[in-house]
């Protein structure tokens, strides 16, 4: 069993979620995920990781290697600035109220799942 199907494993047991269903919402092969779980395989690619990383909130470094990379946080927020303006000089204020709507946005998309 590869280390990388133990830290999927893991995801899914913490956020109550069966490896079947995880592969549905990820729209990943659940053959690619019993191979690494059988020793068949000890990857997936890179598509599938990244799906799986999206997913569960984590990036394709810790689903890889188990380290979390600690990005400085003013270049993440250069590069959302970037993301969404094409440009890094924004107000940080605008910045800060678009972080804030992104976790309501992610916390109404979790409640309306648990209550599904």
């Amino acid at each position: 069993m590869s280390e990388l199907y133990i830290r999927i494993e893991n995801l899914c047991k913490e956020h109550k979620i069966s490896i079947t269903a995880m592969c549905k919402e990820a729209m990943v092969s659940r053959g690619s995920i019993t191979d690494l779980k059988q020793g068949r395989s000890k990857t997936l690619s890179s598509e599938a990781i990244s799906k799986i990383a999206k997913l569960f909130d984590v990036s394709t470094d810790y689903l890889m290697t188990g380290n979390e990379a600690e990005p400085q946080s003013s270049d993440m927020d250069d590069n959302i600035k970037f993301a969404l303006w094409g440009t890094a000089d924004v107000d940080d204020d605008v910045l800060e109220d678009v972080k804030h709507y992104a976790q309501i946005a992610r916390q109404m998309r979790e409640d309306k799942k648990n209550k599904e």
